[in-house]
């Protein structure tokens, strides 16, 4: 007959041990779980960085500010080790420490969509233009790779698997009613981080970028275990960056920085091509006119290039102080300034671009003399029966703004 004290300690051990062992397991099948969640995140994240690119690419073709942008989002997003990307034979690499791992990829032709590398976890995408198919005929294809910290996966999970040892160890009191409860929780909480990742997942799938933050703040509000929240925080953390970096490349690739008016790349993929069709085919009247600062690069090579912006900035200023929100103002060359005046003939144009004349007049820049411009205004369908691009109109304005340079410059030319 065993004692008391020896039946107690026995069946204390037991129920340890089978507490231990269910204690073990649990920290394994989660930690599994979370990582795969960890995995898919990174997959999302890639997918959002790729995108974001994909317009960098189509829309500003510039390798300088391609791989500025790439290290603006390496060093904003912790986890994120660099990124590698061959495109139109063109290949880019930031930081370029990671050229060792970037060989290491290359070996893999097949380049699984993740894999790993030494101390990374590599996220290896197709890459192609978008939106190139509007434009041109063939699309550009290439990869974009994604390189991150695997450090930072250990840590999340070791932080994971030592919080629920010790939330385990600390209910064990409560038996197994208890521990059946925490797998719930658990449960529920990988259930909601799932939906959240559906709902930006969803929002990719239909290309767009701004997802419902309402939604999503409800859906953060819910979790009842911090370090999901922790990951969801920032899942939604890096989709809002992602935005705002979007946001700034799009306004980049179409306005002018110096003047803050339209570019020619604005010209070419907006006025171009989705109004101008509209105005042929409602025969919707429009002018056109080109403007052009006189004595400009004397001002330049006198008073040097900081007075001549100081002069761009202010007639940039004064020019869309007197405009409509219709009119489409854009910095066509130097100190060539194009607006196009939709719904309006072009004596009605004349009348706005005298305003801004003689208002330009009327601002000292401390270089002993007043600044003027020259203009050309051309109307269709005053001057034009028919228009086959916007070239058309252009080429005339052109050669008006040369008639009024030649006719003694600060005067407007209709005819």
């Amino acid at each position: 007959m065993v004692s008391f004290r020896r039946y107690v300690l026995q069946r204390v051990f037991v129920v340890g041990f089978i507490l231990f062992t269910i204690t073990v397991l649990f920290s394994y099948f989660s930690a599994k779980a979370v990582r795969e969640v960890y995995y898919k995140n990174l997959i999302y994240l890639s997918n959002l960085i790729e995108t974001n690119f994909q317009i960098l690419f189509d829309l500003y073709s510039n390798e300088r500010f391609i791989k500025y942008q790439l290290s603006e989002t390496v060093l904003k997003i912790p986890e994120l080790e660099g990124i590698y990307i061959e495109h139109d034979g063109r290949k880019f690499v930031f930081p370029d420490r990671l050229h060792t791992v970037v060989r290491e990829i290359k070996k893999d032709n097949a380049c699984s969509k993740l894999s790993f590398c030494k101390d990374f976890i590599v996220v290896c995408l197709p890459f192609e233009e978008k939106y190139a198919s509007v434009f041109v005929e063939s699309k550009k294809e290439g990869r974009f790779v994604t390189i991150f910290n695997r450090s930072q996966e250990r840590k999340f999970v070791y932080d994971w698997m030592a919080n629920v040892l010790i939330l385990t160890f600390v209910f064990t009191g409560f038996g197994f009613l208890l521990i059946s409860s925490i797998w719930g929780e658990v449960g529920e909480n990988l259930f909601k981080l799932h939906r959240l990742i559906s709902v930006i997942e969803k929002s990719l799938s239909e290309g767009r970028f701004l997802v419902n933050e309402r939604k999503i703040g409800n859906l953060l509000n819910r979790f009842s275990i911090k370090e999901f929240e922790t990951v969801a925080s920032l899942i939604l953390y890096l989709v809002n960056r992602v935005n705002s970096l979007n946001e700034e490349i799009e306004k980049l690739a179409i306005m002018d920085p110096l003047t803050s008016l339209y570019n020619r790349n604005y010209l070419r993929l907006f006025v171009e091509e989705k109004f101008l069709p509209l105005w042929k085919r409602k025969k919707f009247p429009i002018s056109v006119a080109m403007l052009d600062l006189d004595n400009f690069k004397k001002i330049n090579d006198t008073y040097g290039h900081q007075k001549g912006d100081e002069v761009l900035r202010k007639w940039a200023q004064i020019i869309k102080s007197e405009l409509r929100k219709a009119d489409i103002p854009v910095r066509f060359g130097g100190e060539e300034i194009l607006i196009i005046f939709p719904y309006s003939r072009k004596e009605e144009a004349f009348k706005a671009l005298e305003r801004i004349r003689k208002k330009l007049l009327e601002v000292d820049f401390g270089i002993g003399r007043r600044v003027s411009f020259s203009g050309g205004v051309v109307g269709y369908p005053d001057d034009l029966d028919n228009i086959d691009s916007l070239d058309d109109l252009i080429k005339i304005a052109d050669e008006r703004l040369y008639k009024a340079k030649r006719l003694g410059k600060n005067r407007i030319v209709l005819n």
